[in-house]
């Protein structure tokens, strides 16, 4: 994970560990989630927008992160559109 983290925004602290687990851990995980537990396979439409929605997150410096002190947002190097 701190490869991915270091390699998306250059460095891996805290903040920015935070941001990568929240877009490719948790955002897809309650994703699917809800769809896995009533039985059903989430809708095409639907998983057509989860690449973009972890591309916010990870793009978009207002999107909170857990982390103290941080004064500054991560600026990601680059992330690959689909």
């Amino acid at each position: 994970m701190a490869a991915l983290t270091r390699n998306v925004f250059g460095r891996a602290g805290r903040r920015e560990s935070d941001l990568v687990v929240l877009a490719v851990i948790d955002l897809p995980h309650s994703f699917v989630q809800r769809y896995l537990q009533s039985g059903q396979k989430p809708p095409r439409s639907r998983r057509e927008k989860l690449p973009d929605a972890v591309r916010a997150v990870l793009t978009d410096p207002n999107v909170p992160a857990e982390g103290p002190g941080e004064s500054q947002p991560p600026v990601p190097n680059s992330v690959p559109s689909t």
